[in-house]
């Protein structure tokens, strides 16, 4: 119930912003099913062992068919031959080339910090009164350090 109403209060803050901005209501669409397509991937995507993989993945396939609805409108509106299509599709496809691998890491990552606070909110470890304990956080590379590789001796 609480991941629910914190990802209500997300997608609230969010389209706020974008109000605040101007934004059209196009936008939100996009940027709403850009983001639910890449939280959803990190979940069923690789049975959630992989979850920065599945974000990258997620989005780079999301971006294509977003930019491929924008060719379609694009044309739609202003007909196949003009040459104002031509460059904003060229445009387009450039972008989605160029920065959906970091953009789709990077909401990845801001969804998978709303998770992390929603799981330590639950498990009570920001409350130590509401019986969590609050343990000092583990070195990242514990688990590299601890074992040694195969054929080779744990340094002393």
């Amino acid at each position: 119930m609480g991941t629910l109403l914190l990802f209500t209060a997300m997608y609230a803050v969010l389209f706020s912003l974008l109000r605040m901005c101007g934004a059209p209501p196009g936008v939100f669409l996009v940027i709403a099913t850009y983001l639910t397509a890449i939280g959803l991937g990190q979940m069923l995507l690789f049975g959630g062992k992989m979850p920065r993989v599945a974000s990258v993945v997620v989005g780079v396939v999301t971006a294509t068919v977003l930019h491929l609805g924008f060719c379609v409108v694009m044309v739609g509106y202003e007909g196949l031959f003009s040459p104002e299509v031509w460059l904003a599709l060229g445009c387009s496809a450039i972008s989605v080339m160029a920065f959906s691998v970091p953009l789709s890491y990077a909401a990845g990552g801001m969804i998978a910090g709303v998770f992390l606070v929603v799981d330590r909110l639950r498990t009570g470890v920001w409350n130590p009164e509401e019986g969590g304990k609050a343990s000092p956080p583990e070195p990242i590379l514990a688990e590299l350090v601890a074992e040694p590789r195969p054929g080779r001796a744990k340094p002393r």
